[in-house]
């Protein structure tokens, strides 16, 4: 959601059915969805390994990155 945000400011959330969620109680969802439009900050209940980390950073700026890097 976060990408989505950055690259569509105007309408990243459009195509997100959010009674249905609700409906489906969803709460992860509806926990990430209110913390990138700004409205709670949900980040403290969820928690990423080194590895998720890792696979973000390298979606980032991988590319720039030579193998070695990624791999230290």
């Amino acid at each position: 959601m976060t990408k989505d945000k950055e690259n569509f400011p105007a309408s990243w959330d459009e195509h997100y059915d959010l009674d249905k969620v609700e409906r489906e109680g969803d709460n992860v969802f509806l926990h990430a969805f209110t913390t990138v439009n700004g409205r709670k900050n949900h980040h403290e209940r969820y928690k990423i390994t080194i590895k998720e980390a890792l696979s973000n950073w390298v979606q980032k700026s991988g590319k720039l990155k030579t193998k070695d890097t990624v791999r230290k």
